[in-house]
């Protein structure tokens, strides 16, 4: 009795898994409007990529009106392509974005502020270098079409994560240090 009651919750908990992974036209369209406020905002946060940006977002939107007129398993697969298409162009600069956070989080950072100032120093100021290169790669970039605009903001993300390296190598050291020291009190209280 108790196998068959443990089976039969083992085959609900899969069967309510693969309903709720099942993509659908309401979740499809939820995606595109965000999918689209997202285009708008990076057209007007970059002014120079904005003509390449609103030409895609026009034909991300014609193929997600078209996609509507489907019907079934149609409908939502060419709804999800077209959302697929839009996040090709949104991706690399939300990892852009995290990446220049992540760098301000780090600079910022308690822990690596107590290491020998010459090594923190140097590494926040490749850092912030190399920030600086990124914002200035997208801000002067002239593209022609969405591959460029990608290329683009995947060299500009890789440039901030390439500059945060060493700082991510002291966040490790100020941790290890933080973990023996805590370790230390602990063993004085015993």
């Amino acid at each position: 009795m108790y196998r068959t009651l443990i089976r039969m919750t083992v085959v609900l908990m899969l069967a309510a898994l693969a309903c709720g992974c099942k993509k659908t036209a309401e979740g499809e369209t939820k995606k595109w409007t965000a999918n689209k406020a997202a285009l708008q905002k990076l057209s007007s946060k970059y002014e120079n990529l904005s003509e390449v940006i609103d030409e895609h977002l026009k034909k991300t939107q014609k193929k997600f009106n078209k996609a509507k007129k489907l019907d079934g398993d149609k409908k939502i697969k060419a709804m999800a392509a077209a959302n697929s298409a839009a996040r090709k162009v949104i991706s690399p600069f939300e990892s852009y974005d995290r990446a220049v956070r992540e760098t301000s989080t780090l600079i910022k950072d308690k822990q690596i502020g107590k290491l020998p100032s010459d090594r923190v120093k140097s590494a926040v100021k490749a850092c912030k270098k190399a920030k600086k290169k990124a914002k200035k790669l997208l801000a002067d970039a002239a593209v022609e079409d969405v591959d460029e605009l990608i290329a683009k903001a995947e060299s500009a993300g890789s440039k901030v994560r390439a500059g945060m390296s060493k700082l991510k190598t002291l966040k490790r050291e100020a941790d290890r240090k933080k973990k023996k020291k805590k370790k230390k009190k602990k063993k004085k209280k015993e």
